[in-house]
């Protein structure tokens, strides 16, 4: 349920640029797409305040403030060292292919580090004598810690399929679909 929070915030955050495009007219369809692209994943590169908002938005975190935890600082850590580099653009008609590999946490490490500190803190009899404020606390504590430790790694290529439609570039349900396996991987 977590892995899908996280994944509906990230990909409305990615998704929610509109690529106009008057046809015949200004830049190519490849340089507005990649403009487009680029300024998304610069959002999430970037952790700017309005694409961090949109994430924490779009998706139910309110359960993280029980351990101490803040939803916007959960998703800066999550999204610390993501980079990203586009391959290719290639458009065909009102159909186009973005190529993009990413560099991110990878949600299964987190999730793995996770188990391994929460059996940790499991065996800790200090940690059975914590009355339910500072157990929560620890936890929070211990969510951060095991996500700081992840390291970014670069992802398989990652296709993007956009089409034209009212002289509007927009992702398609598979693009969506691509980045969030990519960042929850």
């Amino acid at each position: 349920m977590r892995k899908r929070r996280i994944a509906v915030a990230c990909i409305a955050a990615l998704m929610t640029v509109c690529l106009g495009m008057l046809a015949g007219c200004g830049p190519s369809s490849e340089e507005v797409i990649r403009e487009g692209v680029t300024q998304e994943l610069d959002g999430l590169k970037n952790q700017d305040d309005a694409a961090m908002a949109e994430i924490v938005s779009g998706a139910n975190m309110s359960g993280l403030e029980v351990y101490g935890l803040d939803a916007n600082e959960f998703m800066k850590a999550y999204l610390n060292g993501f980079d990203y580099r586009i391959d290719d653009v290639t458009v065909d008609g009102n159909k186009a292919q973005v190529t993009v590999v990413l560099t991110c946490k990878s949600f299964s490490a987190y999730e793995k580090a996770l188990q391994d500190a929460a059996d940790q803190l499991m065996g800790d009899e200090s940690f059975a004598e914590l009355d339910r404020s500072a157990m929560n606390q620890k936890i929070g504590e211990t969510v951060m810690t095991a996500l700081a430790g992840i390291e970014p790694t670069e992802t398989e290529p990652i296709v993007l399929d956009y089409e034209l439609a009212n002289n509007t570039w927009s992702p398609t349900a598979s693009a969506e679909r691509n980045i969030a396996g990519a960042l929850l991987g």
